[in-house]
């Protein structure tokens, strides 16, 4: 459990523009994910799951929570918010060093609901994310990986600087990664140093 996480909720960055903010996990955002799991249509989507006979999306939502719930896990989670600190989404990521790169994260976002989606808080939320990575955790690579029918991921990310790519650094020679109920996936990457140019107006 995350107990010792608390329930004080503490901005870490915000973005004025659209009022969002993120903020690490705290105890009760446990409660609102477990609803949020119960939609068997947004664990698809965010899971990139295939159409069809799926896996046991009640053992899926429960093995995803106890992730989140482990702060001493390989995935780091951060709470996307409103300006009130209510969580509206959930962002995740872990780090490798690859050599010749430098730290490489590999990222990821899910709306908590399906309304939400398409109204460009995903845009938002990965903007505010990737300043978050470069500023805040000193990245020199960003990746995401997304299923190939997930198009509005894929035009979320493009929209923000993504490039597709032929293959993740970041999972390269882990073992046991995916399932067979994975639908193919599509690679993006987000260099350093692309956003150091955004950010000087270059691009």
């Amino acid at each position: 459990m995350i107990s010792f996480y608390g329930n004080l909720k503490k901005a870490l960055i915000k973005d004025s523009e659209s009022k969002l903010v993120l903020r690490k996990i705290v105890q009760s955002d446990i409660e609102i994910l477990k609803g949020w799991m119960k939609d068997r249509e947004l664990l698809r989507i965010s899971f990139g799951i295939k159409e069809g006979d799926g896996p046991d999306y009640e053992v899926l939502a429960k093995d995803y929570l106890r992730l989140v719930s482990n702060p001493n896990g390989a995935c780091r989670f951060l709470a996307l918010c409103d300006d009130k600190l209510e969580m509206l989404g959930l962002l995740k990521y872990d780090l490798r060093i690859v050599e010749g790169i430098g730290i490489v994260a590999l990222a990821g976002i899910m709306l908590g609901r399906l309304d939400l989606v398409g109204k460009g808080l995903g845009t938002q939320g990965m903007r505010l994310f990737l300043r978050w990575l470069f500023e805040g955790e000193y990245i020199n690579l960003v990746e995401v990986e997304t299923s190939d029918y997930n198009l509005r991921a894929q035009r979320c990310f493009t929209k923000v600087g993504f490039e597709v790519c032929d293959k993740c650094y970041s999972l390269e020679g882990i073992v046991g990664y995916g399932s067979a109920y994975d639908a193919p996936k599509i690679y993006m990457k987000f260099p350093l140093s692309k956003y150091l140019q955004i950010k000087r107006g270059e691009l």
